[in-house]
């Protein structure tokens, strides 16, 4: 509706592209949204969307079955995450934040775990009794470096960018993390032709 008129967005919108980024309970819903199961349910994917971005997913609180839970992701998603990216409400450890990413099939898959960086990296606010300039330096450049990869991410598959997926799958993203994060990939074979 927004497109067809009486928008300063009107027909600036490509429907075609359409991607989705979450943090915390975000990134729940981005997933859901992509076709993660739901409680009881297995809600259908939003056939419209190509492309995710899933910060700080929280776990199932089941664990059993993740490959019915996630089984029918299978769009593209970059992960993130930290290494002290505990939840501060709910139940989920930094280690249980990969869960997505190890079970999604089908589709690229990245996840990135920031070295040092805790849940409220990706809101650019400090979790209760931190602060200091060491730590304001720390989250500048981890924002940096997030922006990156989200942008070059969303080059390469909404854009279909070929440089900006080489980057983020040959190692020219995890050269620019650095020892501030490590870079893992799951590619999906090229289509046969």
């Amino acid at each position: 509706k927004v497109n067809r008129g009486g928008s300063p967005l009107a027909r600036r919108l490509d429907l075609d592209r359409i991607g989705m980024a979450g943090h915390s309970f975000g990134a729940w819903t981005t997933l859901a949204v992509a076709g993660q199961a739901v409680g009881q349910g297995q809600g259908p994917a939003d056939p419209r969307l190509k492309a995710a971005i899933a910060m700080s997913a929280p776990a199932p609180r089941r664990r059993e079955g993740l490959d019915q839970v996630y089984g029918r992701i299978k769009i593209p998603i970059l992960h993130m995450t930290g290494t002290r990216d505990d939840s501060p409400i709910g139940e989920t450890r930094a280690a249980e934040r990969r869960l997505a990413f190890d079970q999604i099939q089908g589709a690229d898959q990245y996840l990135v775990v920031f070295q040092g960086g805790d849940h409220m990296v990706f809101s650019g606010r400090r979790l209760l009794g931190e602060a200091g300039a060491e730590r304001a330096t720390q989250d500048a450049l981890f924002h940096s470096l997030i922006l990156q990869g989200t942008t070059a991410f969303w080059d390469a598959y909404l854009k279909g960018d070929a440089a900006a997926k080489a980057w983020l799958a040959r190692g020219g993203y995890a050269a620019v993390l650095g020892a501030e994060g490590k870079l893992e990939e799951k590619l999906s074979p090229p289509p046969s032709e």
